[in-house]
């Protein structure tokens, strides 16, 4: 019987490449785009859609109701 603690593969080593810095910027610009970049689409669909969709239904439910009174601002991102 093979022991798999004593013949397990060596760790690989760390080198920053440019394939690295394209999946680590694209996946702090868009949500999802760095799994999208190493392959895993549907999980960067999913992560890229419900990321973005909490964002815009929680913009949608900051703002205030219609009041043809006065004019609305939103409650949220605002400068």
């Amino acid at each position: 019987m093979p022991n798999h603690e004593t013949e397990s593969a060596a760790p690989l080593m760390f080198r920053l490449s440019t394939e690295y810095l394209f999946t680590v910027i694209s996946s702090w610009l868009v949500p999802g785009a760095g799994h999208w970049v190493l392959g895993y689409r549907v999980r960067g669909v999913i992560l890229g859609v419900s990321i973005l969709g909490l964002f815009w239904m929680g913009e949608a439910l900051a703002l205030p109701p219609p009041d043809p009174l006065k004019p609305s601002q939103p409650l949220a991102v605002t400068r």
